[in-house]
């Protein structure tokens, strides 16, 4: 996976992937952490298929840990220990 111009490029997809994303562009990513002290990475996104991968804009990043927020959350915020990434655009 590469990033370029703030969209992720995945190449060698399957056949399966490959018919879900013509049905449903609409993906989620996610690196988990190292250890459980760190933080996953979520990214929500739009993809679109590019020759035999995949291009992945995506809309929504969050840095996610289980574990309770330092401070209390506000109503509807998450429960855990998140942070909102701005991403471009």
């Amino acid at each position: 996976m590469t990033l370029q111009g703030g969209v992720l490029h995945l190449a060698g997809i399957g056949r399966r992937t490959r018919a879900n994303i013509e049905r449903e562009p609409a993906v989620a990513l996610v690196w988990p952490p190292l250890s459980a002290d760190e933080h996953s990475l979520i990214v929500d996104g739009t993809a679109a298929l590019e020759g035999d991968g995949l291009r992945i804009t995506p809309t929504r990043a969050v840095l996610h840990r289980s574990a309770p927020a330092p401070q209390p959350a506000a109503p509807g915020a998450c429960g855990s220990d998140c942070i909102e990434l701005n991403l471009p655009g």
